[in-house]
């Protein structure tokens, strides 16, 4: 505890000087006044420092966020001018943006970046926690420019490998990005965040059963993972494989009841036929998140297929808000745009649907799921031919065959000759 004689400062510059003195090769005077540097001069302030980083480096539930923001702002209060300090609370919070999608949590995060950008001097975490903002915005350009700088600060920085690889990949550089997410997993074997990433990668580019080998792997290395589990599931779902999935967001629950994962849950129960239950698990995740987008736009979907048409409109209406007010923040957010033009389709706004499918169309054109939104939205506007294009490409990018398959909106579809070379010999 702080008062202790061990001075854990007193330790790290001893060590730093020992290897200053032993490496066997010569260092600038810039390089040997990094190693034998320490953050801050208050041992207390560090020790609040080191267990906030702690909290991040397995942040897996929305409580650890929480306590690793506050232990941050608690070191900032002892030692204003602990740059490393400040550079975890605006990694922190950017992350808290990202499972939020919040505009108050993006407006907390960009004030406290906005005071690390003012500093004289960065090193690698603080390019990093700049990077993942302007990764989290949209910003993937200037987040691959930052990410490099905490790279030729720190060669090897596996967060800032990891950052790289999402950055690029944002860019469309996928063979790239994936080399960058090699190299993460090479930086720090035992990690479960580090397949965990790349298990993202592999899902997002419609290798589902890579994807499930990584997760697995990520529970077998951390087994409460509640992160893990959900990740499994949205692969087992991807890859057809919808009661595993329900099975893995249960267990997702069990760990921590938060909304994505109800929203997942209820996502299972949908496309498993249970819509009533698929009603309860939505309403249970917006009970806790009242201005999540996709649960408002699945809870629609639910009611829809209730024949509960009046609530099912509302839930739209509110899906449209909510999403959009995420678009003026993150103007390059191909998901949102997807989600926004099938919520204004299921309204009847198709001009304004097809606008918001061609935008995402131009952000993403490699992302399957781009297509299968697209889709959507040529079918409920009576665009017969652009709807079976499009899940032809949407399929030929690695969209889940059983997912269009059995997917109301696609029923008229599924003997279309384009449609069949692709479905041919698939669950």
């Amino acid at each position: 505890t702080v008062g202790q004689s061990l001075d854990i400062l007193d330790i790290q510059r001893s060590i730093a000087q020992q290897v200053v003195e032993e490496l066997p090769i010569g260092l600038s005077e810039e390089s040997r006044k990094a190693l034998q540097s320490t953050p801050t001069a208050s041992e207390e302030a560090y020790q609040l420092y080191r267990q906030a980083r702690n909290y991040l480096r397995d942040a897996d539930e929305e409580r650890r966020f929480e306590s690793a923001a506050q232990l941050f702002r608690d070191a900032l209060e002892i030692d204003g001018q602990f740059v490393e300090a400040l550079s975890g609370l605006c990694e922190t919070q950017a992350l808290m943006y990202q499972r939020t999608l919040s505009s108050q949590d993006y407006a907390r995060a960009a004030a406290t970046c906005s005071r690390l950008i003012a500093q004289d001097e960065l090193n690698a975490q603080g390019y990093y926690a700049l990077g993942t903002l302007n990764r989290l915005s949209g910003n993937y350009a200037e987040a691959r420019d930052l990410f490099q700088s905490a790279l030729d600060h720190t060669p090897g920085y596996e967060p800032a490998l990891y950052g790289m690889a999402r950055a690029i990949e944002g860019l469309g550089q996928y063979e790239e990005a994936e080399q960058y997410y090699f190299m993460s997993m090479e930086a720090e074997p035992g990690y479960w965040q580090v397949y965990n990433g790349y298990g993202g990668y592999l899902d997002r580019g419609g290798r589902f059963k890579e994807a499930i080998e990584q997760y697995q792997h990520v529970i077998q290395l951390a087994p409460d993972n509640v992160v893990g589990h959900s990740n499994l599931g949205a692969a087992y779902f991807d890859n057809g494989q919808w009661d595993e999935a329900l099975a893995s967001w249960q267990t997702a629950v069990g760990i921590e009841p938060d909304p994505i994962n109800y929203m997942n849950v209820g996502t299972a129960q949908y496309y498993l036929g249970y819509h009533a239950d698929a009603e309860a698990s939505f309403r249970a995740g917006i009970d806790m998140w009242s201005d999540f987008y996709p649960l408002w736009g699945k809870l629609g979907a639910a009611l829809e297929r209730q024949s509960l048409f009046e609530e099912s409109r509302d839930a739209y209406e509110k899906a449209v808000t909510y999403a959009a007010s995420v678009l003026e923040i993150h103007q390059t957010d191909a998901r949102a745009m997807n989600y926004l033009a099938s919520y204004l389709a299921h309204l009847g706004r198709f001009a304004e649907a097809s606008e918001w499918a061609q935008k995402s169309r131009d952000i993403a054109p490699g992302n399957p799921a781009t297509h299968y939104f697209s889709a959507i939205v040529y079918s409920l506007a009576g665009n017969d031919d652009a709807a079976i294009n499009s899940l032809a490409e949407a399929l030929r990018l690695g969209y889940p065959v059983r997912t269009i398959r059995e997917d109301v909106y696609f029923q008229p579809y599924l003997n279309s000759a384009t449609l069949i070379e692709w479905m041919q010999g698939e669950a």
